[in-house]
């Protein structure tokens, strides 16, 4: 368990709580402090993973454990795993193809604290959801995400997570794919782990702190240039497995930028573009944003109806009109979709383009009792 020393009396006493709880019922359980101020670190996770990681090794040293019988499943704190989920990536590692090059990424769930979020941070998290279950079923494209597990191995052949930069959970992926010339995958772990979606102390502090969520998720763009730049000449790694990892980081980020406000005014381009009233073009419009918001419509209605079925129980100081507004909220995905969606990864993009780098953001999450 790691914690940070700009933190450590808050992060020591949870640790000796969770310390006396657990007795014996681990071969060791290790606690470390981050230091601060580290050379060529930026504070955040990357960077307390990798100290975390060199700190274990010696212990692993000392007792002698081989190294390619170890598994690692690295947890933010709030995560909350399915009760199978270890017997689950513990027969996945063994019964797959080359287990020990891959990594196993189960379903997200920001589910701990929905009942209690603020209805466009619910929208905003079942649709990090539903994207997450969409590339589970296209593991060929796969990165890690989040809370996810991989071998003590491939970690200690790639040095390790790099501490200098924001997004380290889907980097742990690349850099096993370089190291390994692109012999390594993620495996689908089909069971999900639930977590704490962002929340603040009042309603503007939880959008303001969303919003700082989803740029800091989107400046995974930084990894398009570590991409093109390993990638160049490396010819262990097929020519066409390099441009399909180039192209699928290319349109799912700009995608995820672009896309959100090309549906928001590409439906009034005719009217502003064509001044002929007369035009097949304008004249058919109508007809044609009609069939595109049915469909649209129909896709709104299935993301609400999964999202009621993926709810935790309810509360019971939450009436059973909190099932319509499940329904009703999603009334706000064209304005989630921008606002939380388009915008911060344009703000990332822009950021690094003209040399504006971000920190890593701690997202604000409360705990309850």
């Amino acid at each position: 368990m790691g914690g940070e020393e700009a933190d450590e009396k808050n992060f020591i006493n949870y640790a000796e709580k969770l310390k006396e709880e657990f007795k014996g019922q681990f071969a060791g359980f290790t606690t470390t402090v981050h230091p601060k101020g580290l050379k060529g670190e930026i504070p955040g996770k990357g960077s307390n993973l990798k100290w975390m990681e060199q700190e274990t090794q010696k212990w692993i040293d000392k007792n002698k454990l081989p190294y390619k019988d170890l598994l690692v499943t690295a947890f933010d704190v709030d995560t909350v795993a399915h009760p199978q989920y270890f017997a689950r990536f513990s027969y996945l590692f063994l019964t797959v193809k080359d287990g020990a090059h891959a990594s196993y990424q189960p379903v997200v769930l920001y589910s701990n604290n929905v009942w209690k979020v603020q209805a466009p941070i619910r929208v905003s998290v079942f649709g990090t959801t539903f994207w997450l279950m969409s590339e589970l079923m296209r593991s060929d494209r796969m990165w890690t995400f989040s809370s996810h597990s991989m071998t003590w191995q491939m970690l200690v052949d790639v040095g390790f997570h790099e501490p200098n930069l924001v997004s380290e959970d889907s980097r742990i992926f690349l850099q096993g794919f370089i190291r390994y010339n692109g012999d390594y995958r993620v495996e689908p772990l089909f069971l999900p782990v639930y977590m704490d979606a962002v929340e603040g102390v009042n309603y503007w502090d939880s959008m303001k702190a969303l919003y700082k969520q989803q740029r800091r998720w989107a400046w995974g763009v930084e990894h398009l240039p570590y991409m093109l730049e390993r990638f160049k000449g490396n010819k262990d790694i097929s020519l066409w497995k390099r441009m399909k990892y180039v192209f699928n980081q290319i349109e799912g980020m700009y995608t995820w930028a672009t896309a959100p406000m090309l549906i928001f005014l590409l439906g009034y381009l005719p009217f502003f573009v064509l001044q002929d009233t007369s035009t097949a073009l304008l004249a058919n419009s109508p007809f044609t944003l009609q069939y595109m918001m049915e469909i649209a419509t129909a896709g709104v209605f299935v993301s609400a109806s999964l999202s009621l079925w993926l709810l935790p129980k309810r509360p019971k100081d939450r009436s059973r009109w909190w099932w319509l507004i499940m329904i009703l909220q999603w009334a706000l995905l064209p304005v989630t979709f921008l606002v939380f969606g388009a915008f911060p990864a344009i703000d990332a993009q822009t950021r690094m383009m003209i040399g504006k780098y971000l920190g890593f953001n701690v997202t604000e999450k409360r705990k309850r009792g």
